[in-house]
């Protein structure tokens, strides 16, 4: 049986604000998931903003527009809720990438991965606090936060896994590649983020579309003058 997806910041309500105070007909459970969604943006945005170890409860339940006590109905505290919002994000750009490469499905596998490449830095740039946030202060989150990043990498793995199924499938001579030769990939690319974030900011982050294409391909053991260009999408 396959587990249920990880859900996204997409699963909840939109930052609207808070809901009405007073009597209203809202759902019990509605009501909860606009609380915890606005908990979580505001972990990201106030760690983005204040950074990690400063960043207080109550500089959460402030900007959530919710009370201590509601913040504590979602999250133990600062670290529970801080990690639960990594989650969603990580979610989310999984689900970008995904959606990215079926829509070219059918089409050559280098396509594909421009494709979930070009989506995964798109949705990092236009979210520069969740991005900030999670590959920046995690750094300085504690054990637990890192242990958190490093095992939300096997979902890129699995994405960069079928890419490359997907390519021997089409019959092109792609070598075999060990998980281990993935996660460095995928923490190499971690690592020029981080460095395009503090540099040039969240903006620039597309810039990295050619170099990580070419890095996933030579990987996989193609040669770079076989990376389809951006035009060729």
């Amino acid at each position: 049986m396959s587990s249920a997806p990880t859900p996204t910041f997409d699963d909840l309500p939109d930052d609207g604000g808070p809901l009405p105070s007073g009597r209203h007909r809202l759902d019990p459970e509605q009501v909860r998931a606009s609380q915890r969604g606005r908990l979580l943006r505001a972990a990201l945005w106030t760690a983005a903003n204040k950074g990690y170890p400063e960043m207080t409860i109550g500089d959460l339940v402030e900007r959530a527009s919710v009370s201590r006590r509601t913040f504590y109905e979602h999250f133990t505290g600062k670290l529970d809720c801080f990690l639960a919002a990594i989650d969603y994000g990580v979610a989310d750009v999984v689900k970008a990438v995904g959606s990215a490469e079926s829509a070219v499905s059918g089409q050559d596998w280098r396509v594909r991965l421009r494709s979930g490449l070009r989506a995964y830095l798109k949705v990092l740039a236009s979210a520069p606090e969740a991005s900030w946030a999670v590959h920046i202060e995690t750094l300085r989150a504690g054990s637990e936060t890192l242990d958190q990043v490093i095992a939300s990498r096997e979902q890129f793995v699995l994405l960069f896994r079928a890419t490359h199924a997907v390519a021997k499938a089409q019959g092109s001579p792609v070598a075999e590649v060990s998980d281990e030769l993935l996660h460095v990939l995928i923490g190499g690319m971690g690592d020029s983020i981080r460095a395009c974030l503090r540099a040039k900011g969240a903006a620039a982050l597309p810039e990295l579309e050619d170099v990580f294409v070419e890095a996933t391909l030579r990987v996989y053991g193609v040669p770079s003058e076989s990376v389809g260009g951006p035009a060729e999408i």
